[in-house]
């Protein structure tokens, strides 16, 4: 169990019932929240807190690593950060090593979110948009799963992971394309 704390405006847990990361953003002395928020982190089975990352906010642009989704299974945490002026999705350690892993960055576009599946939400891919929406799997047993059903239906160009089973072995697939609904 967490206590509170009065300047904390997210937690998140890593799909096994432990909060991982918080963040705290503090008051300027105008009384107006601060333009950055400050996110710390727990090692497995430990209850201090730990820096992880600040982020400032500027309008509309984030600096710093924001953070999104614990994984517990690989005691990391998948987030956000400008790289070369675009956002990437970055992983990060929670180990205290800090290791950090940028897993997609293109000079042209922006990730714009992650593609999460099953019940514990485990992060298998990253999704960015250019004339269209298009996802990048990073999750070698989807990727071939999508690929050999794409070869079996090769009239859907369409295919994308909805979701999965709670233990990850039956997926719930969109097969189509814009002439067919599927």
């Amino acid at each position: 169990m967490s206590s509170s704390r009065a300047t904390a405006v997210e937690y998140i847990a890593d799909g096994a019932g432990h909060v991982r990361i918080m963040g705290t953003r503090g008051e300027a002395s105008s009384g107006y929240a601060r333009d950055t928020i400050s996110y710390s982190y727990r090692r497995k089975g430990d209850n201090g807190w730990t820096k992880l990352s600040d982020v400032t906010f500027a309008g509309i642009l984030e600096n710093g690593f924001n953070p999104y989704a614990v994984d517990a299974a690989s005691d990391a945490v998948y987030g956000f950060e400008r790289i070369n002026g675009t956002r990437a999705l970055v992983r990060v350690a929670l180990d205290g090593s800090n290791k950090r892993e940028v897993l997609f960055s293109r000079p042209d576009v922006d990730a714009a979110g992650l593609v999460q599946v099953g019940r514990q939400h485990r992060v298998v891919g990253v999704c960015y948009v250019t004339d269209r929406r298009e996802v990048k799997l990073f999750d070698p047993v989807i990727q071939q799963t999508l690929a050999s059903l794409g070869k079996a239906l090769p009239k859907s160009p369409i295919l994308s992971v909805v979701d999965a089973s709670a233990d990850e072995n039956r997926l719930l697939i969109f097969a189509g394309s814009d002439v067919d609904g599927g």
